[in-house]
């Protein structure tokens, strides 16, 4: 459920669509405009906020619905979620049939997936003011948050198969196997930096400034670098900045996650060798995919496709450590 509301997000976002609901009404937004008359509400509505004024001037009510219910979707998805999530974990600790640690995580999760509803809402509100976009900075955070719940649900159900199929618990061991579980973890943390820059990228069309590959026009290193003062300022609101921050993100991510790909190609067992095998697929696509999307302008399929392969590249890092974990795999076995 996250990966598609996460899917049609982007979609939402990529058809500026993401304005076209001004208010943020948790029961009464649940039911869309049904008649004539209540269209035209809403359609009147919209037309009072930047977007309308400044992009979809002449706007036509036939096509104000079908941003609207881009929109429209995503934020019922989102509520769908919150009931197939809530439902049963209150009726399972009402039967007390979970694990209080379990409990006290789920009711975690559920506290930030609140928490993530209201930066939704806290993003879109960013552009109902006087510029018609949303926040590029709001934009990174709330994909962070979503990325994040994912991350925390993959890596409890990886924990309850594990158990349910009696596997071997953790196994300790020396410093070639800590830092090899050590470069996963900074892999980790790399895709989640790189998930926050992609939001800026997106949220302030950085991807269209430099459309060519490898290089940045003629440039390795753009002179545009660093216009801003001071230097963090620039990195997150210069786009060109934030477009090379992006491209050295994705080399050093690429890096750091071929070493742990080429660890379970070679010596893992046979699931970690297909989790290996699966880092190395995921992270060429990437690669691939984003250099494309340069290339081609963004198209709207591809960027998100972009945006949904970083998702699976998580889960395949997550699934990668959780069969480290069971193995006896260490740095040293393929490094001479």
């Amino acid at each position: 459920m996250i990966a598609v509301i996460l899917v049609v997000g982007g979609l939402t976002r990529l058809n500026q669509a993401g304005l076209s609901i001004t208010e943020w009404e948790v029961v009464r937004g649940v039911v869309p405009p049904l008649s004539q008359s209540q269209w035209e509400e809403v359609f009147d509505t919209y037309r009072q906020y930047p977007e309308y004024r400044e992009i979809h001037r002449g706007m036509t009510l036939s096509e104000f619905k079908v941003i609207f219910w881009w929109e429209y979707s995503h934020r019922m998805l989102s509520r769908l979620l919150g009931l197939l999530f809530l439902l049963p974990f209150l009726w399972f600790v009402y039967k007390r049939a979970m694990p209080a640690a379990d409990a006290l995580k789920l009711a975690g999760i559920a506290m930030l997936g609140a928490l993530q509803a209201f930066l939704g809402w806290y993003m879109v509100q960013s552009g109902l003011e006087s510029q018609p976009v949303v926040s590029h900075l709001r934009l990174g955070i709330h994909l962070v948050v979503a990325f994040l719940l994912f991350s925390l649900l993959w890596t409890m159900a990886l924990n309850r198969m594990q158990l349910r199929n009696n596997g071997p618990g953790i196994m300790r061991g020396g410093l070639g196997r800590t830092v090899l579980h050590s470069i996963v973890m900074v892999a980790i943390v790399l895709l989640f930096l790189q998930v926050l820059v992609g939001g800026w990228t997106a949220g302030l069309k950085a991807g269209f400034v430099y459309p060519t590959f490898p290089k940045m026009g003629d440039y390795w290193i753009p002179p545009q670098l660093g216009y801003f003062t001071p230097l963090w300022y620039d990195l997150a609101h210069n786009a060109i900045s934030v477009q090379f921050l992006h491209r050295l993100l994705g080399l050093l991510l690429t890096i750091f996650i071929l070493i742990p790909a080429v660890a379970g190609l070679r010596l893992g067992s046979g699931p970690l060798q297909l989790a290996g095998f699966a880092l190395l697929l995921i992270i060429t696509l990437q690669v691939t995919t984003g250099a494309l999307n340069l290339l081609w302008g963004v198209p709207v399929w591809l960027a998100s496709l972009h945006q949904l392969g970083a998702l699976i590249l998580l889960a395949a890092l997550l699934t990668w450590l959780n069969l480290h974990s069971r193995t006896n795999i260490s740095i040293r076995n393929y490094i001479p």
